[in-house]
């Protein structure tokens, strides 16, 4: 024992210094704490990746609700135009047919 209890025995049972195995064991834990880390923030990303997809995928049915919302809306503004065009013509005609009605009712007077 005496050439080793300088080395408190540990020759004979670990084959490298402790040193070494005590560097080794930071090392590890700090790539533990690494790794840790980084699959803390891959998963915020994958959530945040669920949470834009979750959008994007409300905006197209968004956008598919509008598509098939505008021809209706399109087509109700074109025949509230013709409606409108019909009505200024029947007041116009009725205006004209009275107009010649009353140069009718003069020449015969």
């Amino acid at each position: 024992c005496f050439p080793f209890c300088l080395f408190n025995g540990r020759y004979f049972l670990y084959p490298r210094p402790a040193r070494e195995q005590e560097e080794e064991l930071r090392l590890q834990k700090e790539a533990e704490m690494e790794l840790e880390k980084l699959q803390t923030e891959q998963e915020l990303a994958t959530r945040q990746l669920l949470e834009l997809e979750a959008q994007l995928e409300a905006l197209r049915l968004r956008s598919q609700e509008r598509e098939a919302e505008e021809p209706k809306l399109f087509e109700q503004q074109l025949q509230a135009r013709l409606e409108e065009g019909r009505q200024a013509f029947e007041q116009r005609e009725a205006e004209l047919k009275t107009a010649l009605d009353k140069k009718i009712e003069e020449k015969r007077q």
